[in-house]
């Protein structure tokens, strides 16, 4: 019989699956449009889809037994790290708009996760071009510019 995942991850999982339900339930009160023209509420409402499904799985899933306990200082570092960084996160979004700010949230939090530096990097510029084309241009959704106009 395999082991069953510690209570400490089934506590998140079961936060994440609460967090995805009160995403779902506040994307519901924007507007979903048409398949023509998706209102607002469309991305958050997939997004907490998929993050339901995400801690549902993590939550009746099983560990393997040969998979070990991450290191407890590095692990809590990592954790501490994105945890700050999405704390100033919104702070940043006011100051140097949202470019610059998410760039500097998936770099900061791929370099905790141990990612190397030019892979974090790509990850960071290729996500914000991508969520700048899929809201900015192909949802017409402003972004935060912030100061310095980005």
């Amino acid at each position: 019989m395999r082991p069953r995942r510690s209570g400490v991850a089934r506590l998140v999982a079961l936060l994440l699956l609460v967090t995805a339900a009160t995403f779902a339930a506040a994307s519901l009160q924007l507007s979903l449009g048409t398949t023509q023209k998706p209102g607002p509420g469309v991305v958050p409402l997939v997004s907490a889809v998929f993050l339901g499904l995400a801690a549902v799985t993590a939550l009746v899933g099983r560990r393997r037994a040969d998979e070990g306990e991450p290191p407890a200082g590095a692990a809590a570092r990592a954790v501490l790290v994105v945890a700050a960084l999405v704390l100033v996160y919104p702070a940043a979004l006011a100051w140097f708009g949202f470019s610059i700010a998410t760039v500097a949230l998936v770099w900061g939090a791929a370099r905790a996760l141990d990612l190397p530096a030019r892979p974090a990097a790509l990850l960071a510029v290729g996500a914000v071009g991508v969520s700048v084309l899929l809201f900015r241009v192909a949802l017409d959704v402003p972004l935060p510019t912030g100061l310095v106009g980005f």
